[in-house]
């Protein structure tokens, strides 16, 4: 009777362990890419969008890309954080740390933040805009939350006078016709004026 009470107890006990980690593991933050697609030469604006059921006072992340294919410029607030400091930094070629506080807690899903990259021209084709070292604190507690994050696929298209394919339309040639006949006539005669005034004037006088 002892042992079969030992060992039932031995089994509360584990799965006990096995459930608290479990939940421990289960990602109370998530962070991830949008996917979306911008002409090369243009600006993109990648949506950074946020899930999370708790409210979330202070994040840091970093964000990889291929620097041959878009270069960062910075970081906007979005929807789900209207005011907070927000700090953006590229720490080597393609990839920038970001860091966030907000004296508010955010939650929900939504855009948490708008990642602006200039789209090198190029090739059209795809490229991996990625999430690493992802962290958060929860707004309450100050304690950390465990984060996860999803990669995002952002698409460099073609400009538009290339994705046409017809050429760049030619400048047109000045208008023919030019001034008037009668505008040379009356720029010729005041030539003539001038020309015999100082001819006149130069001719020495008899005694």
């Amino acid at each position: 009777m002892t042992t079969s009470r030992l060992g039932r107890s031995a089994w509360v006990i584990v799965w006990c362990l096995v459930a608290s980690s479990a939940a421990a593991q289960s990602p109370r933050m998530e962070l991830s890419i949008a996917a979306g697609s911008t002409e090369a030469g243009a600006l993109a604006r990648v949506p950074i969008q946020l899930r999370s059921p708790i409210g979330i006072g202070a994040a840091q992340f970093e964000i990889v890309y291929d620097p041959a294919i878009v270069r960062f410029k910075g970081v906007e607030h979005g929807a789900l954080l209207p005011t907070g400091f927000v700090e953006a930094n590229v720490v080597q070629p393609g990839r920038a740390r970001v860091a966030l506080v907000s004296s508010e807690e955010v939650k929900g899903t939504g855009v948490l933040l708008l990642a602006d990259f200039d789209v090198l021209a190029g090739p059209a084709g795809d490229t991996a805009i990625g999430l690493e070292a992802v962290r958060g604190w929860d707004q309450a507690s100050n304690l950390p939350v465990h984060a996860a994050s999803q990669a995002g696929q952002w698409t460099r298209t073609a400009a538009a006078s290339v994705a046409s394919g017809q050429p760049a339309a030619p400048q047109r040639p000045p208008a023919a016709g030019g001034s008037p006949a009668w505008h040379y006539a009356v720029v010729a005669g005041i030539i003539l004026l001038v020309l015999g005034y100082l001819l006149g004037r130069r001719t020495p006088t008899r005694p």
